[in-house]
């Protein structure tokens, strides 16, 4: 998946962004940003609520996958078929019920994630993702009006983002907490990162034309997933400074 993870690079030399050669072309709120918006905001909405939903009743959840450990598997799994359909998909049907697949899989997943924290951790995670979130838009749209290119930070977040995987993977076995919060706290960055870069792309109608994304699906997706990540990387550091 474009960036599901949690947590480091010792270095993340991201570069300047640079001014493209063309004379800066102010962005507009154009149609296909207008529709991307409205796919990623179908998607919070939606996750928000199956995550309360499952948070109201997290007894009943968890004694559920105890009963069935195999369900998040199952939703995990889900999640990684729905995307694939996604970017093969021949029709715009196909790929809006990958589209409602990936993200109510994805919500479970987000579901069960928080169930260990306290509501006040929940809550202070999710006001932090939504201040970040602002920033970002503020600052990717400040980006995109200057005529300013991020393609030079795609090989940095790339590499950062599989060294986290990499060392995520190995604190499943290594399991030690002080890894675990240095993890959450670089993710924060990379996933802060990631949403600049995509968010730059979308206000400068990069990907306008684009046969994939002209509906706005992936882009939706992707940027979604970078709110998701760092909601989860900070659930992830504050949960554990509560600790």
């Amino acid at each position: 998946m474009h960036r599901m993870a949690s947590a480091p690079m010792s270095e993340l030399a991201i570069p300047i962004a640079q001014a493209v050669d063309s004379a800066p072309v102010k962005p507009l709120f154009s149609a296909f940003v207008a529709r991307t918006l409205g796919w990623v905001a179908a998607q919070l909405v939606l996750t928000v609520s199956v995550c309360v939903g499952m948070y109201v009743k997290r007894d009943e959840v968890a004694g559920a996958l105890r009963a069935h450990p195999l369900a998040l598997w199952g939703m995990a799994i889900a999640t990684f078929v729905a995307l694939a359909v996604m970017y093969a998909a021949k029709t715009h049907g196909q790929k809006l019920v990958a589209f409602a697949a990936f993200t109510l899989s994805t919500s479970g997943l987000v579901g069960v994630a928080i169930l260990p924290y306290s509501p006040s951790a929940i809550l202070l995670a999710a006001g932090t993702t939504c201040l970040v979130v602002c920033g970002a838009s503020a600052y990717s749209w400040h980006l995109a009006e200057a005529g300013l290119d991020l393609e030079g930070w795609t090989a940095p977040l790339s590499g950062a983002l599989t060294t986290v995987i990499v060392l995520s993977v190995a604190n499943l076995f290594l399991k030690l907490p002080a890894l675990q919060v240095l993890l959450a706290a670089v993710s924060v960055l990379i996933f802060s990162a990631y949403l600049v870069y995509d968010l730059a792309r979308l206000y400068s109608d990069t990907d306008a034309d684009h046969p994939l994304f002209q509906d706005g699906i992936i882009s939706a997706v992707e940027i979604y997933l970078d709110i998701v990540n760092l909601f989860l990387s900070l659930l992830s550091l504050l949960g554990s400074s509560d600790d």
